[in-house]
């Protein structure tokens, strides 16, 4: 195989956990929305609203990394490169803040986009250096 494809494995196997990961939280956090409670206590409405909109916002994140490879396997081009790219910042934009606020496990979906952003540029650069390439005609 070619470094391309290589590297196109690596990043649709790096953005398809992150989005396996995304559905995990989303599942976890809909099935105890607002059930985390002291025995004896009543969950707040507030806070299983809250915690409901959390999980549909997971789901939505996982919904996003799987369509935005679409494009990228149908014509791995300049603007399917920056639209994976996109989103896989603002996911680890989120799993920072998520990490900040919430817990140090969301630290695994940075970790996740971290080397994708990596390949992603890495194969931007290859992408850019072939077509600048003269060809050899005779």
């Amino acid at each position: 195989m070619t470094p391309w494809r290589w590297l196109r494995v690596g990043i649709v196997a790096c953005v398809m956990a992150q989005a396996l990961v995304w559905f995990f939280a989303g599942s976890v956090w809909w099935s105890f929305r607002g059930g985390l409670v002291w025995p004896g206590q009543e969950p707040s409405q507030s806070r299983i609203g809250r915690d409901t909109y959390l999980a549909i916002a997971f789901f939505v994140m996982a919904a996003i990394n799987v369509a935005v490879l679409l494009p990228f396997l149908a014509r791995p081009g300049r603007r399917s490169i920056f639209l994976v790219a996109a989103i896989q910042a603002t996911g680890a934009l989120g799993a920072l803040a998520l990490t900040l606020v919430i817990d140090t496990a969301w630290i695994w979906i940075t970790a996740l986009a971290v080397p994708t952003l990596a390949m992603l540029y890495i194969a931007h650069r290859r992408r850019s250096a072939a077509s600048f390439q003269p060809t050899n005609q005779s």
